[in-house]
Formats: C-alpha cells, sequence, structure tokens
C-alpha cells in the first residue's frame, strides 16, 4: 500500500512528464515503472510555505526582554 506522500511523488512525476510532452498514459506508465524500481524516491514535489506568525507574535519574540 502507498502512502500519502508516494502518492504525491507518484502525481507530481505524471505532471511534469505531461509538461515534457507525454500522454497522460504513457506518462503514468513510466512514472508507475520508476516507483517500482525504486528511482522515484529522492524526488520531493513542492511543498506548502510555513504560514507567517501574526504581528503581535513577531513583536513579541523581537523585543522580548
Amino acid at each position: 500500500m502507498r502512502s500519502k506522500q508516494d502518492n504525491l511523488l507518484i502525481r507530481y512525476k505524471i505532471s511534469r512528464l505531461m509538461r515534457e510532452g507525454y500522454q497522460w498514459d504513457q506518462a503514468a506508465a513510466i512514472t508507475m515503472r520508476m516507483y517500482k524500481e525504486g528511482e522515484l524516491r529522492g524526488s520531493v514535489p513542492y511543498s506548502k510555505p510555513k504560514k507567517r506568525k501574526k504581528r503581535e507574535e513577531r513583536r513579541r519574540t523581537r523585543y522580548r526582554r
């Protein structure tokens, strides 16, 4: 069974191959072969940046005495 992170990597790789010009079926086949052979590990999809602290929290840490 694949983890959530594995599914993200697979979706990321399929979309990347489609941008390179492969059709969806072919991109999915390439990606699944890479996943089964262990070649897909190490690729990290885009992750959301951390949320910025609110103004009061930033000021509180900056001017702490």
